[in-house]
């Protein structure tokens, strides 16, 4: 409770500063920009959300975490994360100290297999029922789901992402999100909704950083709340995953 508390007090100290650089967003202060808002993202995740926080939405007077990736969109696109990472990489490099301990073993996760293209495949089944083709907001989030899923749920023949870059894959998914796309879940749109139920399997992947815990099932609870009761079956899955049904089963022992 105490990080919490302390992530809190961090992000909403940073916001206010963070946001009034972006208005004035230059290459000198671009690095320092690119972390601070990286941080103010993270130290968001580790706040108590409310109910009705999915992420990219939330309830009214609370901040949703897709406006603060927005600061994090907004530099990159401005200066170029190659330039970014140049520039940390020359300010590490000009540091006098050394480390004398054994280099540390890379951590690697073993491959992990979930059955998870039937499901998918549904979802998608069902894009094609409800939208026309040139609704690409919708396709393109689904296909970037898919090849989340292809990169993090491996088959034994596909070796697994390692942990440094799992939240990296997770994350971009969020990052290329189109503005249409979190009008529509604001709208409560079966497809949006339901897109974003499947990515709260994939935060799962996440939940040994300690504030990532619980956000998986905050996000599919979330999504049971808003979805039209026709569509709920599609929900059975993520459900699963996430230890829903499992602690549901368990409320009626």
């Amino acid at each position: 409770m105490f990080y919490h508390s302390l992530a809190d007090d961090h992000a909403a100290a940073a916001f206010p500063e963070v946001t009034s650089m972006l208005t004035q967003l230059n290459e000198e202060d671009s690095q320092a920009l690119y972390y601070a808002t990286v941080l103010i993202c993270l130290s968001s995740f580790a706040r108590d959300p409310t109910p009705g926080n999915l992420l990219i939405v939330a309830e009214e007077g609370e901040v949703p975490w897709w406006a603060l990736m927005r600061g994090v969109r907004m530099v990159v696109n401005t200066v170029g994360i190659n330039r970014i990472l140049a520039e940390t990489s020359d300010a590490l490099l000009t540091g006098t100290s050394t480390w004398n301990d054994r280099a540390l073993k890379p951590v690697a996760s073993e491959p992990e297999e979930l059955q998870w293209e039937k499901p998918l495949e549904q979802v998608a089944d069902l894009v094609a029922e409800m939208l026309a083709p040139d609704e690409k907001t919708y396709y393109a989030a689904l296909g970037h789901l898919q090849e989340r899923y292809r990169l993090i749920f491996s088959s034994p023949e596909t070796p697994s992402v390692d942990n440094g870059k799992a939240p990296t894959i997770v994350f971009a998914w969020l990052f290329v999100l189109e503005e249409d796309f979190i009008v529509s879940v604001e709208n409560r749109h079966p497809v949006a909704l339901l897109l974003l139920a499947y990515y709260g399997v994939l935060l799962r992947r996440l939940e040994h950083y300690w504030f990532m815990a619980g956000w998986s099932r905050q996000i599919v609870t979330g999504v049971s709340r808003l979805l039209s009761p026709q569509y709920t079956h599609l929900l059975q899955w993520p459900m699963d995953q996430v230890g829903l049904l499992q602690a549901a089963d368990e409320l009626q022992l």
